[in-house]
Protein backbone atom coordinates (compact mmCIF):
# COMPACT_ATOMS: atom_id res chain seq x y z
CA UNK A 1 0.00 0.00 0.00
CA UNK A 2 2.44 2.30 0.80
CA UNK A 3 4.91 1.35 -2.06
CA UNK A 4 1.67 2.36 -4.25
CA UNK A 5 0.97 5.99 -2.81
CA UNK A 6 4.58 6.67 -3.28
CA UNK A 7 4.61 5.70 -7.05
CA UNK A 8 1.26 7.32 -7.23
CA UNK A 9 2.82 10.61 -5.50
CA UNK A 10 5.90 9.81 -7.90
CA UNK A 11 3.36 10.01 -11.08
CA UNK A 12 1.55 13.27 -10.07
CA UNK A 13 4.87 14.90 -8.93
CA UNK A 14 6.10 13.79 -12.51
CA UNK A 15 2.74 15.25 -13.86
CA UNK A 16 3.34 18.34 -12.89
CA UNK A 17 6.76 18.74 -13.55
CA UNK A 18 6.10 17.90 -17.10
CA UNK A 19 3.45 20.51 -17.32
CA UNK A 20 5.88 23.36 -15.91
CA UNK A 21 8.28 22.42 -18.32
CA UNK A 22 5.97 22.73 -21.19
CA UNK A 23 4.94 26.18 -20.01
CA UNK A 24 8.34 27.10 -19.02
CA UNK A 25 9.25 26.50 -22.34
CA UNK A 26 6.06 28.01 -24.33
CA UNK A 27 6.93 31.15 -22.11
CA UNK A 28 10.60 31.07 -22.80
CA UNK A 29 10.10 31.14 -26.82
CA UNK A 30 11.06 27.43 -27.12
CA UNK A 31 7.38 26.39 -28.25
CA UNK A 32 7.85 24.10 -31.53
CA UNK A 33 6.74 20.86 -29.90
CA UNK A 34 3.77 23.11 -27.95
CA UNK A 35 2.89 24.90 -31.40
CA UNK A 36 2.58 21.69 -32.74
CA UNK A 37 0.01 20.35 -29.59
CA UNK A 38 -1.78 23.63 -30.17
CA UNK A 39 -2.24 22.86 -33.95
CA UNK A 40 -3.55 19.08 -33.21
CA UNK A 41 -6.02 20.52 -31.29
CA UNK A 42 -7.01 23.30 -33.44
CA UNK A 43 -7.04 20.95 -36.07
CA UNK A 44 -10.07 19.17 -34.30
CA UNK A 45 -12.24 22.56 -34.30
CA UNK A 46 -15.21 22.10 -37.01
CA UNK A 47 -14.83 25.04 -39.28
CA UNK A 48 -18.07 27.32 -39.64
CA UNK A 49 -19.25 26.49 -43.04
CA UNK A 50 -19.58 29.99 -45.43
CA UNK A 51 -23.42 29.30 -44.99
CA UNK A 52 -23.57 29.00 -40.99
CA UNK A 53 -21.39 32.50 -40.80
CA UNK A 54 -24.23 34.89 -39.49
CA UNK A 55 -25.60 37.42 -41.88
CA UNK A 56 -25.12 40.94 -39.77
CA UNK A 57 -26.51 44.20 -40.85
CA UNK A 58 -26.58 47.58 -38.19
CA UNK A 59 -28.70 50.79 -38.17
CA UNK A 60 -27.73 53.99 -36.70
CA UNK A 61 -30.84 55.37 -35.05
CA UNK A 62 -29.78 58.81 -34.91
CA UNK A 63 -28.58 59.03 -38.52
CA UNK A 64 -32.28 57.14 -39.15
CA UNK A 65 -34.59 59.73 -37.25
CA UNK A 66 -32.38 62.65 -38.74
CA UNK A 67 -33.28 60.97 -42.43
CA UNK A 68 -36.69 59.94 -41.85
CA UNK A 69 -38.73 62.48 -42.99
CA UNK A 70 -41.97 61.08 -40.96
CA UNK A 71 -40.18 61.91 -38.00
CA UNK A 72 -39.26 65.59 -39.33
CA UNK A 73 -43.20 66.20 -39.60
CA UNK A 74 -43.76 64.63 -36.39
CA UNK A 75 -41.14 67.15 -34.67
CA UNK A 76 -42.58 69.66 -36.16
CA UNK A 77 -46.01 69.54 -35.54
CA UNK A 78 -44.86 68.46 -32.02
CA UNK A 79 -43.43 71.82 -31.50
CA UNK A 80 -46.28 73.67 -32.89
CA UNK A 81 -48.59 71.76 -30.60
CA UNK A 82 -46.03 72.36 -27.66
CA UNK A 83 -45.71 76.48 -28.69
CA UNK A 84 -49.53 76.31 -28.86
CA UNK A 85 -49.94 75.13 -25.21
CA UNK A 86 -47.04 77.33 -23.96
CA UNK A 87 -48.87 80.59 -25.11
CA UNK A 88 -51.67 79.38 -23.66
CA UNK A 89 -50.71 78.80 -20.53
CA UNK A 90 -48.45 81.26 -20.55
CA UNK A 91 -51.44 84.03 -21.18
CA UNK A 92 -53.75 82.77 -18.29
CA UNK A 93 -50.50 83.38 -16.19
CA UNK A 94 -49.82 86.47 -16.91
CA UNK A 95 -53.58 87.33 -16.51
CA UNK A 96 -53.87 86.08 -12.99
CA UNK A 97 -50.84 87.56 -11.78
CA UNK A 98 -51.92 91.07 -13.01
CA UNK A 99 -54.77 90.08 -11.33
CA UNK A 100 -52.64 89.27 -8.02
CA UNK A 101 -50.78 92.48 -8.06
CA UNK A 102 -54.16 94.64 -8.71
CA UNK A 103 -56.06 92.93 -5.73
CA UNK A 104 -52.90 93.76 -3.49
CA UNK A 105 -53.00 97.49 -4.56
CA UNK A 106 -56.62 97.34 -3.86
CA UNK A 107 -56.15 95.77 -0.34
CA UNK A 108 -53.16 98.26 0.47
CA UNK A 109 -55.35 100.94 -0.57
CA UNK A 110 -58.00 100.40 1.58
CA UNK A 111 -60.51 100.22 -1.20
CA UNK A 112 -62.13 96.89 -0.25
CA UNK A 113 -63.88 95.48 2.70
CA UNK A 114 -62.48 92.63 4.53
CA UNK A 115 -65.33 90.76 3.38
CA UNK A 116 -64.53 91.37 -0.35
CA UNK A 117 -60.98 90.46 0.25
CA UNK A 118 -61.83 87.24 1.54
CA UNK A 119 -63.67 86.15 -1.38
CA UNK A 120 -61.26 87.62 -3.59
CA UNK A 121 -58.25 86.40 -2.15
CA UNK A 122 -60.25 82.66 -2.02
CA UNK A 123 -60.96 82.95 -5.80
CA UNK A 124 -57.37 84.15 -6.50
CA UNK A 125 -56.11 80.79 -4.79
CA UNK A 126 -58.93 78.72 -6.79
CA UNK A 127 -57.32 80.39 -10.18
CA UNK A 128 -53.81 79.25 -8.87
CA UNK A 129 -54.21 75.82 -8.66
CA UNK A 130 -56.35 75.88 -11.93
CA UNK A 131 -53.47 77.09 -13.75
CA UNK A 132 -51.20 74.43 -11.40
CA UNK A 133 -54.03 71.62 -12.77
CA UNK A 134 -53.60 72.90 -16.62
CA UNK A 135 -49.84 73.08 -16.44
CA UNK A 136 -49.86 69.20 -15.40
CA UNK A 137 -52.46 68.84 -18.05
CA UNK A 138 -50.32 70.74 -20.97
CA UNK A 139 -47.70 68.28 -19.80
CA UNK A 140 -49.28 64.86 -19.92
CA UNK A 141 -50.53 66.13 -23.37
CA UNK A 142 -47.01 66.45 -24.64
CA UNK A 143 -45.39 63.14 -23.12
CA UNK A 144 -48.67 61.25 -24.22
CA UNK A 145 -48.26 62.62 -28.29
CA UNK A 146 -44.49 62.07 -27.72
CA UNK A 147 -44.98 58.79 -26.65
CA UNK A 148 -47.61 58.11 -29.38
CA UNK A 149 -45.01 59.65 -31.69
CA UNK A 150 -41.88 57.13 -30.75
CA UNK A 151 -44.64 53.94 -30.64
CA UNK A 152 -45.28 54.94 -34.60
CA UNK A 153 -42.24 55.12 -35.46
CA UNK A 154 -41.03 52.17 -34.22
CA UNK A 155 -43.73 50.26 -35.65
CA UNK A 156 -43.18 51.88 -38.95
CA UNK A 157 -39.38 50.66 -38.95
CA UNK A 158 -40.00 47.02 -37.26
CA UNK A 159 -42.45 46.81 -39.33
CA UNK A 160 -40.27 47.78 -42.57
CA UNK A 161 -37.66 45.79 -41.80
CA UNK A 162 -39.97 42.95 -40.97
CA UNK A 163 -41.60 43.01 -44.72
CA UNK A 164 -37.67 43.04 -46.41
CA UNK A 165 -36.52 40.66 -44.69
CA UNK A 166 -39.23 38.03 -44.31
CA UNK A 167 -38.07 34.55 -43.73
CA UNK A 168 -34.48 36.23 -42.99
CA UNK A 169 -33.73 36.18 -46.46
CA UNK A 170 -30.69 38.77 -46.34
CA UNK A 171 -30.23 38.67 -42.48
CA UNK A 172 -30.13 36.64 -39.23
CA UNK A 173 -29.95 39.98 -36.97
CA UNK A 174 -30.40 43.84 -37.25
CA UNK A 175 -28.71 45.57 -34.73
CA UNK A 176 -29.92 48.99 -33.58
CA UNK A 177 -26.76 51.03 -32.37
CA UNK A 178 -27.37 50.94 -28.74
CA UNK A 179 -24.37 49.58 -26.97
CA UNK A 180 -22.65 49.15 -29.88
CA UNK A 181 -19.08 50.75 -31.23
CA UNK A 182 -16.61 50.09 -33.98
CA UNK A 183 -18.68 48.72 -36.29
CA UNK A 184 -17.84 47.70 -40.19
CA UNK A 185 -19.04 50.48 -42.79
CA UNK A 186 -19.98 47.12 -44.57
CA UNK A 187 -22.82 46.20 -42.08
CA UNK A 188 -24.83 49.53 -42.20
CA UNK A 189 -27.67 49.56 -44.08
CA UNK A 190 -28.97 52.98 -42.50
CA UNK A 191 -29.11 54.92 -45.35
CA UNK A 192 -30.64 52.26 -47.36
CA UNK A 193 -33.65 51.67 -44.59
CA UNK A 194 -34.52 55.76 -44.66
CA UNK A 195 -34.55 55.86 -48.37
CA UNK A 196 -36.98 53.07 -48.03
CA UNK A 197 -38.98 54.25 -45.29
CA UNK A 198 -38.96 57.58 -46.72
CA UNK A 199 -40.37 55.87 -50.30
CA UNK A 200 -43.48 54.65 -48.37
CA UNK A 201 -44.34 57.61 -46.65
CA UNK A 202 -44.05 59.80 -49.15
CA UNK A 203 -46.06 57.33 -51.41
CA UNK A 204 -48.80 57.54 -48.62
CA UNK A 205 -49.32 61.16 -48.08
Amino acid sequence: MKTEKTLSIVSLVASVCAICLCLISLFAGNRKCDEKKVENVLDTVPALSESAVPRLAYINSDTLMARYDMVAKMSAEMETKMNSLQRDFDKRKNQFQKDVEYFQTQVELGSLSEQSSQEIYQKLMERQQELYDLQEKYANQVAELEQKNIQTVYDKVTNYLSRINENNKYYDFIFINTGIINVNNAYDITEAVAAGLNEEYNAQK
